[in-house]
């Protein structure tokens, strides 16, 4: 289709403008009134005129880089320039051009160049050379040979593809030749359809070659684009940066032609999206300003302003506008921009919420700014899309970017005019999201994973006290920490939770990690397990404590299912509880839990899920003692007795962190080292190892409480059992195995405590000459256990009980002949 441009400017030939030049003439004939009768911008136009006249004339007669560059020289001393003189000065540059053109491509760049600052410093008032420059322009970087041309333009048909560097300053002299036209000139640009359709399509179709184009090139499009809404999109990054609140309200989507430029809409779209998603070699520049300007086109027609403005009738000048190709803004298109938009801004924007560059992630933080405060009612669809691209941007490791994002969002909390509150829709989101989470933790990627869980994240963390209303349902609370049980599911099959322990286990809390290692089904990168941990954390701390602990104790107690998991979430959830919170239901709990897994727990042949298990208990057990400091002593009784046991394990992963939560438990209650924790509370385990004793037939638990009072304490603890000593003995009897490894870890004491006891007999030495202490250490020593004493202790013991045995096999001798002459006598 021939596209006819308005009639081209007429002006003088060569010898018409020597000759007045040459005269003084003051050119009014050329501009009218412009320049005479107005003071001093009369003045100043006159002064202005006399500086160019010499290099234009120089122009017109020859037609060099030099004289152009010249000309430029004279510009840049007169800037601003007179908007009357501005066509006096394009004549010898068009025609330079026209000349240039295929023939000397550096003169040609210069001239463009010159065109390019003459627009900076004036303005383009009249339509005739705003038209025939628009044509020329327009032309040069039209690739198609197949389409029309005016004969006298054709050969400017291509010629933008010289070089790069052509290519390069005609877009930039494209662009402020929009930019620098006043709004009458724009208002008769935008009045004709073809005219900007032939000017967008031909833009945009430079930018659909990206993969052979110069960085510099694409950038230059991008903003050649964006000038057709009479808009200078230079230094929007800079911008944003420097003041983020002031560019997405007063910069991002104004503009001109938003009525016309709807019908051109999809197309901008669709070629803005494939070049931001096409490939990161392009450059993060690149893709933030095509991000930007995308966002500029959808918030300048699809705003709100244009939304109440929407068409209601089909009235006939409707129809006429349709023939005219403009759209039709009415409902159903309004509905069908709203779906579009959702679709394309659902995959485009949390596609780009992962880049590398944080300048991208600032854009993108701006492009979601701008689309929720002026198209909420435009487009609500897209308000849901959005809203979770802020929440995900809103813990971004940029501080920049997550502080402007926090800052969105909050504005938005308090100002937003979408139907419902933003709270509303954030609880609606994550109830959605509690359904979707384990199967997008199975299906997905590991960036789409890592989305899902941010969102989740964002969720909580915007929601803050609300969560607390949001899961006072049991009902709500039981779904959500369902799904997250699902997507953390357990590895059991890692070799190394059954590495068996050798030896004794010294632990150095600030130099080794004494957790428990663990491996996930379905989660592989560290950062989705960082920001699960931080969502079960952020539950802890804003949700309500108590439906969350009744919620999970009712589950780990009633149910093997998940278990593990449901310990592991418990976990990571007391790191968000505060101080003051009740937790004797979580105590209770994990005894419970422990009574049901004790036998298997601590057996030689114990499975992945009891090491998990075990271990998530004594993990729990050391949360709610930091937690609760030293009011946690009222729960040693109870728990100090697992931990203990747990320490003497045969598995190395279950006794390394029950050493740790030993260490954790005696700093959090006050005491010094997990020695001192023995000793302060050797009552309790001393008691728990009678009641152990007396009522339990399995003898392991308070075996392995033993090996661990000797193995980490003193000999002198060893008196507090002279009360159940028998017990002990007679256990140990029935239950041999037990029995030798207590016996085993007492002999590997025996050297410690003989080097310890010959210390404290020098020490005693050397304060006998004190009569009052030396008598208070001659009634210890009475009273004290030594290590003779255990040792004739066990002699006697096993001497006392060979005579028993041999009386016992005597006695069954005699018993055996007295019965034997019973039957003789009868026989008889």
């Amino acid at each position: 289709m021939r596209i006819s441009f308005p009639p081209p400017v007429t002006f003088a030939g060569d010898a018409i403008l020597n000759e007045y030049t040459e005269l003084g003439g003051d050119c009014t004939e050329f501009y009218g009134e412009s320049m005479a009768g107005r003071g001093e911008q009369e003045e100043l136009a006159k002064a202005q005129f006399l500086s160019l006249k010499p290099p234009c004339v120089s122009l017109m007669r020859e037609k060099t880089l030099k004289t152009v560059l010249s000309l430029e020289d004279v510009l840049k001393s007169l800037s601003p320039l007179s908007p009357s003189l501005l066509e006096y000065v394009l004549f010898p540059l068009q025609m330079t051009l026209q000349q240039s053109i295929g023939s000397d491509t550096h003169l040609a760049e210069a001239v463009l160049k010159c065109i390019t600052f003459l627009f900076k410093s004036s303005r383009v008032t009249s339509d005739k050379p705003f038209f025939e420059l628009l044509s020329i322009f327009l032309i040069m970087i039209d690739k198609d040979e197949k389409s029309p041309a005016e004969p006298r333009l054709s050969q400017y048909k291509g010629a933008a593809f010289t070089s790069d560097e052509i290519f390069e300053r005609l877009l930039e002299t494209l662009q402020h030749l929009f930019i620098r036209s006043d709004p009458s000139v724009l208002e008769s640009f935008y009045s004709n359809v073809l005219i900007v359709g032939k000017s967008v399509s031909l833009i945009v179709e430079t930018l659909k070659d990206s993969k052979s184009m110069s960085r510099q090139c694409l950038l230059r499009a991008v903003h050649c684009l964006v000038g057709v809404t009479h808009v200078d999109s230079e230094g929007w990054m800079e911008s944003i940066v420097s003041d983020f609140p002031k560019f997405c309200s007063a910069t991002l989507g104004v503009g001109k032609g938003e009525k016309i430029l709807s019908s051109f809409l999809p197309g901008v779209c669709l070629t803005l999206s494939e070049l931001i998603t096409s490939d990161n070699r392009i450059g993060q520049s690149v893709i933030s300003l095509g991000l930007l300007a995308l966002t500029h086109f959808i918030v300048l027609i699809l705003n709100e302003s244009q939304w109440e403005k929407r068409e209601l009738g089909n009235d006939e000048k409707n129809v006429r506008d349709k023939g005219q190709l403009l759209v039709r803004q009415d409902e159903d298109w309004w509905k069908m921009a709203d779906n579009k938009m959702q679709k394309l801004l659902s995959s485009l924007l949390l596609s780009l919420s992962r880049h590398d560059s944080w300048k991208v992630r600032l854009a993108l933080t701006a492009s979601a700014t701008k689309l929720l405060t002026s198209c909420q009612k435009s487009l609500p669809g897209c308000c849901g899309p959005v809203i979770e691209l802020l929440v995900t941007l809103s813990l971004d490791t940029q501080p920049t970017v997550a502080d402007n994002a926090n800052t969105t969002m909050d504005f938005l909390s308090a100002s937003m005019k979408y139907p419902g509150t933003l709270t509303s829709i954030m609880e609606e989101k994550l109830y959605d999201l509690s359904s979707t989470l384990p199967r997008l933790m199975r299906d997905s990627s590991e960036e789409k994973k890592l989305i899902s869980l941010k969102l989740l994240q964002g969720y909580l963390k915007f929601l803050k006290s609300q969560v607390s209303h949001v899961t006072c349902s049991s009902a709500h609370m039981t779904r959500l920490l369902q799904a997250l049980a699902q997507s953390i599911q357990l590895d059991t099959s890692r070799p190394l939770l059954m590495e068996s322990k050798r030896g004794g286990v010294v632990i150095n809390q600030d130099e080794y990690d004494w957790t428990p290692p663990l491996s996930f089904s379905h989660l592989r990168d560290s950062e989705t397990i960082k920001s699960i941990q931080e969502s079960c954390r952020l539950l802890g701390r804003h949700g309500n404590t108590s439906v969350v602990m009744d919620t999970l104790v009712h589950t780990i107690t009633g149910s093997e299912s998940n278990r593990s998991e449901y310990l592991l979430i418990l976990h990571w959830l007391m790191k968000g509880v505060g101080p003051h919170a009740s937790l004797n239901l979580l105590i209770n709990g994990l005894i419970d839990v422990w009574e049901e897994i004790r036998g298997d727990g601590l057996s030689l042949n114990i499975s992945s899920t009891l090491v998990y298990q075990i271990c998530f208990i004594n993990l729990l057990i050391g949360d709610v003692a930091v937690i609760q400091g030293v009011d946690f002593v009222v729960h040693l009784q109870h728990t100090l007795g697992i931990v203990m046991a747990n320490i003497s394990s045969s598995n190395a992963v279950v006794s390394r962190t029950s050493v740790g939560v030993a260490t954790q438990i005696a700093v959090s209650t006050g005491h010094n080292d997990l020695q001192g924790l023995i000793t302060g509370c050797a009552d309790y385990l001393v008691n728990e190892v009678h009641h152990q004793l007396l009522y339990y037939p399995s003898k392991t638990i308070s075996c392995y409480i033993l090996r661990a009072i000797i193995e980490h304490c003193d000999y002198e603890l060893l008196s507090l059992l002279k009360d159940c000593k028998d017990t002990l003995i007679l256990s140990l009897h029935q239950s041999p195995l037990d029995g030798w490894s207590v016996l085993h870890s007492l002999s590997k004491r025996l050297p410690d405590w003989v080097a310890m006891e010959t210390k404290v007999e020098v020490g005693e030495k050397k304060q006998v000459e004190k009569e009052v202490q030396v008598e208070d250490e001659d009634d210890s020593k009475d009273e004290r256990v030594t290590l003779e004493d255990i040792s004739n202790y066990f002699m006697n013991y096993h001497k006392k009980k060979r005579e028993e045995e041999e009386e016992e096999k005597e006695i069954e001798e005699n018993d055996d002949e007295e019965e034997g002459d019973i039957k003789t006598s009868n026989l008889y």
